[in-house]
């Protein structure tokens, strides 16, 4: 073997076999990080729900706490109104010890209320009493304040309740 060959074997062992000098250790496996826990979105599900007279659903708006607003918005799927009815007829009413036929007008109309949420719901309706007028519906109120009178009814999940309001005069 002559000098060329030699170094040309020896160059040929450096370059194609690393040192254990020139190699880096293993790393030994670090932990790959974990899937992200799967995050969950709370949403505040209403245990009230407030309607005025129109079915329409009055909510608190609080984007500036020191000046809350009352907001008033309509959806059909959690409320509406049906068999809305205005009828006259005439009655005889005992005043001052005599029959008298006097003319009665009812306004009356139903409440639909739907719960789309998975726990009960109790509707808080807040119905304007016109004046001259009485409520006279079945079940009666659960509180009478200022010319509004409230009725309260809970509604399951999934379920639609009906409540009759009906005014005389």
């Amino acid at each position: 073997m002559d000098l060329a060959s030699s170094s040309l074997t020896l160059f040929l062992l450096l370059t194609s076999v690393p040192l254990a000098a020139q190699q880096t250790p293993p790393q030994p496996a670090t932990p790959q990080p974990s899937a992200p826990a799967t995050s969950t979105i709370e949403i505040d599900l209403p245990l009230e729900v407030d309607v005025d007279g129109e079915c329409r659903i009055i909510t608190l708006d609080k984007r500036h706490p020191a000046r809350p607003k009352l907001r008033h918005h309509t959806d059909p799927t959690i409320c509406r109104l049906e068999s809305e009815n205005d009828s006259e007829h005439w009655e005889k009413v005992l005043k001052s010890g005599t029959y008298k036929n006097v003319l009665v007008e009812v306004r009356e109309h139903e409440f639909v209320l739907q719960n789309p949420y998975p726990q009960p719901v109790t509707y808080i309706v807040h119905q304007p009493i016109t004046k001259h007028y009485h409520i006279d519906s079945e079940p009666q109120p659960a509180d009478i304040t200022d010319s509004v009178a409230t009725f309260r009814v809970l509604v399951p999940p999934g379920q639609t309740s009906r409540l009759h309001v009906g005014e005389r005069d």
